[in-house]
């Protein structure tokens, strides 16, 4: 039976209460451990800035690690705050599982093989031991191992010195897990999720990894005079956690909405120092920033073309769109360029009677904006504007119809070849996956489609009516092991029965 040996969370995290009700991916990798896992799960280094992609794709046979464990035979004792150390060499590698086997077990005992998470804290470089244990090294193997010989440190060198390991910095990549460009504290501006037609400002509350937890404080907004505050539900609006990624379309910097003359709600001591900062960014000089405010460089680097006859957006451009704000998250929508912005940023409207009421801000460089036929020549449901028989719409109509240009197709991200993204997203390769409905949610979950540069994803245990389209480089989108390895809970699967029995190693 293959253990799973506990993670030992990174310095950075600390896990989660409902972590002990998360799901472990245990039967699924159970399955994996005879078969070929290529094409079972999606291969770390296919997601957009993961840590360890390439370092964990080269694992092989002859790359060994040290395993800190607790295992010790009966007559060894230890600082309980210490642990023995033995080294066991890479089996296989499911996302950020890796199947392990100690040095000392014979070829057909697999019996002893474990799956560990390649960020946990307790792996180590060969070597690690020795140099970091300032009372000396605690090279001891487990207590099934113990007995079999007596001269476990002459065999210790003989079997390491074929062996590889690591790189020598695979201690700071650990580290660099835990790093987040925004800091707990920090304040941004925030798209209203329920009033696209306005931000508000927001704090950090938390972060996991490129995840972060805002929140709108009553500090910042008084929600008891949100003209809003009615339709959309008050108690869903303030001191309520919203978690999305570090680069969400979600986050602006402060002083954004002055500077775009976008509707900012908030009270009148942010909105005097958001004025100030916009007016200074307006000017070109460096703004009298609040310790705490979030700048114009942490959330987006972009530098717009200096080419005077450059295409680009422009009012009145038609196009297609994921809506965001929509709870489908499996259609995209006819749409307009409504305004142009600045820095790069442009506003989009389904069309339809609700335009200009329900219009979204995007960066020019989006992942939500598709080129006019995307869903056709991609098999995606398309909306008409309201109003339009979905049957029988037709864009070259419609563009002649509304005397209008469609966006051309290099404006929007490259859609990578076909065979290219078959190999990276083989379709029934596991995942996990944000809930787009209930960002707080990360689920496991599995390729369904691919459509162009957009994947379907179905969450395990859900009917196809749940599937929500990512694009390939979404950072909603993990490894296997991301949650655990940042001590996040993994929501179960729906319908998911704990077996009645799980060995586990401790």
């Amino acid at each position: 039976m293959v253990q799973f040996h506990p993670v030992e969370l990174t310095k950075g995290f600390k896990a989660a209460k409902a972590l002990a009700d998360a799901y472990t991916w245990e039967e699924k990798l159970g399955e994996l451990v005879k078969g070929e896992t290529s094409k079972a799960v999606v291969e770390v280094r296919h997601f957009d800035d993961v840590s360890f992609g390439e370092l964990i794709h080269n694992l092989k046979s002859d790359i060994a690690l040290e395993i800190e464990h607790q295992s010790l035979p009966s007559d060894r004792t230890l600082d309980p705050k210490v642990k023995a150390t033995w080294v066991a060499t890479a089996r296989k590698v499911c996302g950020y599982r890796v199947l392990m086997r100690w040095i000392g077990c014979e070829e057909d005992e697999s019996e002893h093989d474990f799956w560990v998470n390649f960020c946990s804290a307790d792996i180590h470089r060969i070597g690690w031991t020795s140099e970091n244990r300032p009372n000396g090294a605690f090279y001891i193997p487990p207590q099934f191992l113990f007995d079999r010989r007596t001269d476990w440190p002459s065999f210790f060198v003989e079997k390491l010195s074929p062996l590889r390991t690591v790189v020598r910095q695979f201690e700071t990549f650990k580290r660099q897990v835990t790093k987040c460009k925004l800091q707990v504290g920090e304040r941004v501006e925030l798209l209203d999720n329920q009033v696209s037609t306005r931000v508000r400002p927001a704090t950090v509350v938390k972060t996991v990894g490129r995840r972060v937890c805002l929140t709108v404080k009553s500090t910042d907004c008084d929600g008891k005079h949100d003209p809003h505050a009615e339709d959309i539900g008050e108690e869903r609006q303030y001191e309520s956690d919203f978690w999305c990624d570090q680069s969400s379309y979600f986050i602006f910097h402060v002083g954004w909405a002055h500077l775009n003359d976008y509707t900012l709600y908030a009270r009148d001591a942010y909105t005097k120092h958001a004025a100030e900062v916009a007016g200074a960014l307006s000017k070109g000089v460096e703004p009298d920033w609040s310790g705490s405010d979030v700048r114009p460089e942490t959330v987006m680097e972009w530098t717009e073309s200096s080419d005077p006859k450059a295409v680009q957006f422009d009012v009145g451009m038609k196009l297609e769109l994921l809506d965001p704000l929509d709870t489908t998250f499996n259609q995209l929508k006819v749409a307009t360029v409504i305004n142009i912005l600045k820095r790069g940023y442009i506003v989009v409207g389904a069309d339809g009677d609700d335009q200009e009421r329900e219009a979204i801000p995007f960066h020019c460089t989006s992942n939500f904006l598709f080129p006019v036929g995307y869903a056709k020549k991609y098999g995606i449901k398309l909306v008409p504007p309201s109003n339009s028989d979905a049957k029988k719409f037709d864009w070259n109509s419609y563009l002649k119809q509304t005397q209008a240009s469609a966006a051309p197709e290099f404006l929007f991200p490259h859609v990578p070849l076909a065979a290219e993204m078959a190999e990276k997203f083989p379709i029934g390769a596991s995942l996990e996956a944000s809930d787009l409905n209930e960002s707080q949610l990360i689920c496991p979950a599995h390729i369904v489609a691919i459509k162009g540069r957009l994947l379907e994803i179905g969450y395990d245990g859900w009917d196809s009516t749940y599937n929500q389209l990512f694009d390939y480089r979404s950072h909603d989108i993990f490894p296997l092991g991301w949650s655990e390895a940042h001590g996040y809970k993994l929501e179960l699967p729906h319908g998911y029965q704990e077996p009645s029995k799980k060995k586990r190693k401790h």
